[in-house]
């Protein structure tokens, strides 16, 4: 069973205030080294194009010229340093946002970090698919950026190298990635997959799509998942977690035109950010 997760622009830079467990299982059974070379494609390309702040890089990075722009440009120029300004973090730590704050790995009990460091991978656009154990830099980089030393998309490069992992060990794969990071790492078709889509119920009943608080409940939802030790591998023990363990409204969509067989939908309804009935 394997989670996956976006990346967050924002990066923590701060002492870590949680220990993570090691934990190889995810980089053995996909056995991710093989994205190392891609890797080190992504990061030169990156480290060129922030030598030289200027429009372009701003405008590849989505940022503001500013106090940000050049954090990030110093961020990155720092990958390729012998020692690094800020130390290596374990990803699960190095990322904040929603999806993080929600998750709230730090607060976690160590069985439930056990369960995080063995079932979860974040999906980078400078690194690849990525465990939450593994120790990551400081940077600066978004799945729709354009590197002209690349010679290719951040597409393109990543898919290639994603299709080389060895995606049937994992069995069953929770999808909670936006559809840029989606693009970086398909799922293959003979794995069984999961995407959760996410809805909002209001305090009248009515329900409609979440944007802001879409990854904040993914977010909650990774940590019930932790909470409990989930462990499935297909849909049916998927369906018994949540009717008998997770406390969560989550109904199927039904498999509809265009889905592989082993591909499924279902939408997770949350209160999350709901106004309240006057």
């Amino acid at each position: 069973m394997l989670v996956l997760l976006p990346p967050s622009e924002t990066k923590n830079t701060a002492a870590p205030d949680a220990q993570v467990p090691d934990s190889a299982i995810i980089a053995a059974a996909l056995q991710t080294a093989k994205l190392e070379p891609t890797h080190r494609r992504v990061k030169r390309a990156l480290v060129q194009l922030t030598k030289q702040p200027d429009s372009a890089a701003h405008k590849t990075l989505k940022l503001k010229p500013g106090k940000a722009a050049e954090e990030a440009f110093a961020a990155n120029r720092q990958l390729t340093a012998r020692a690094h300004p800020t130390p290596l973090m374990p990803a699960i730590l190095r990322y904040t946002g929603v999806v993080y704050d929600h998750l709230d790995f730090s607060s976690l009990n160590q069985a439930a970090k056990k369960w995080v460091s063995d079932s979860v991978a974040i999906q980078s656009a400078l690194y690849g698919l990525t465990p939450a154990a593994e120790p990551i830099a400081n940077y600066r980089l978004s799945a729709g950026s354009a590197l002209p030393e690349l010679e290719g998309s951040l597409k393109r490069v990543w898919r290639e190298a994603h299709a080389q992992l060895n995606w049937p060990a994992v069995e069953f794969v929770l999808d909670l990635r936006s559809n840029d990071y989606v693009a970086l790492a398909p799922v293959p078709e003979n794995v069984t997959l999961v995407t959760i889509r996410v809805a909002q119920r209001s305090a009248a009943g009515e329900i409609k799509a979440l944007n802001h608080f879409n990854k904040a409940a993914k977010g909650a939802l990774v940590r019930k998942l932790a909470e409990t030790g989930a462990s499935f591998t297909t849909i049916a023990e998927f369906e018994q977690w949540i009717r008998d363990k997770s406390g969560l409204e989550i109904k199927a969509d039904g498999e509809g035109a265009g889905l592989d067989h082993n591909q499924h939908i279902y939408t997770l309804i949350t209160e999350l950010g709901a106004p309240q009935q006057k």
